[in-house]
């Protein structure tokens, strides 16, 4: 889970949805699209209304089909552009193309890729949605919740897999060998997000210390817009293994996300943090300890250099004379005694 703090860039629209009750004011209504989904352990119930089943078609006001873009992350046995095509069900030599490797390049752990995909709105049995189509082959061991969230990372959810690749069937009745339907989850911009210039929608697949903010910046993307393109409330809270619908004015540029920043950027855990806060005030008290000690030992040595000037001079206030006098009687009997 990441918690994504509110940047001051979103203070304004923050101020404006608390004085509203808790609803986006209409400038962003308008471009909501889809709402966001994390509902991806609850493999037992639909979730629809969250778009668990998939992102939901805009009659009337989106197209029917679209050009999109989905991310994910190679990882054996998925780690070159041939073996993601096929799992995606992409174009490997577009694939390359749009991460700027050769056909035949296996990736690096920790990058992140674009893939090209055409987002088409499918009629099912549930409702209407959007939804890029792939296959899988079920292996030993496999369940619908590790498909969806293993082997596709997120790209799916074991409710649309039920749905659509079991038709409806038990989680139980997956058997080993099962070809199913693999519906990945896409969408195409609605009518007002075309009109403020956003051509294409990334999936984004949400990352560990991932935030809104970070994503959104990652992409050039103005928070507002990922916020509102997902019907996110504050505190924008995000999830590993979910899709987050990024809107972009132009076909998106790898090399912003490429690889993501580690654990030390903005979504590093609070709990992370605390080592750090622990070393500063260790090193804050052990800094003001020496400038005390110091101090105190500045202070004594004037004191002692003020006493002997006033002796030599043989000025003494009276209400300092005895005490005076005992401090240079006691030296004095220091140095006889030594």
């Amino acid at each position: 889970m990441a918690d994504d703090l509110i940047p001051p860039s979103s203070m304004f629209f923050l101020l404006i949805v608390l004085i509203s009750g808790g609803f986006p004011p209409p400038q962003f209504q308008v471009r909501a699209q889809q709402p966001y989904g994390k509902e991806i352990d609850d493999c037992t119930n639909n979730h629809n209304s969250s778009s668990m089943l998939g992102y939901f078609c805009n009659t009337g006001s989106s197209p029917s089909s679209c050009q999109s873009f989905l991310t994910f992350t190679p990882s054996s046995p998925y780690a070159n552009v041939s073996s993601i095509a096929a799992l995606l069900g992409a174009d490997a030599a577009s694939l390359a193309a749009a991460n700027n490797v050769e056909l035949d390049a296996t990736l690096g752990k920790g990058t992140t890729m674009l893939v090209p995909a055409t987002c088409g709105c499918t009629a099912t049995a549930e409702g209407t949605f959007y939804q890029h189509d792939a296959t899988y082959v079920a292996r030993p061991g496999d369940t619908l919740q590790s498909i969806a969230t293993r082997t596709f990372q997120g790209l799916t959810t074991c409710q649309a897999l039920q749905a659509q690749g079991l038709h409806g069937a038990p989680l139980e009745s997956l058997a080993a060998g099962e070809r199913l339907a693999v519906p990945l989850r896409c969408a195409c911009p609605s009518a007002a997000q075309a009109a403020a210039g956003f051509r294409f929608l990334v999936s984004y697949l949400v990352a560990e210390y991932d935030q809104v903010s970070s994503v959104a910046a990652w992409l050039g993307v103005h928070v507002d817009a990922v916020t509102a393109a997902n019907e996110l409330r504050p505190p924008y809270t995000i999830y590993p293994s979910t899709t987050l619908l990024i809107p972009v004015d132009d076909q998106p540029n790898v090399s912003r996300i490429i690889q993501a920043p580690p654990p030390s950027g903005p979504g590093k855990k609070r709990g992370d943090h605390v080592g750090v806060y622990i070393g500063v005030a260790v090193a804050a008290a052990v800094a003001v300890a020496a400038i005390a000690s110091g101090g105190a030992f500045l202070a004594l040595k004037a004191r002692r250099k003020r006493a002997a000037a006033v002796l030599a001079a043989g000025e003494l206030p009276k209400k300092h004379e005895k005490g005076l006098v005992s401090f240079v009687a006691a030296r004095r009997h220091r140095k006889i005694g030594q």
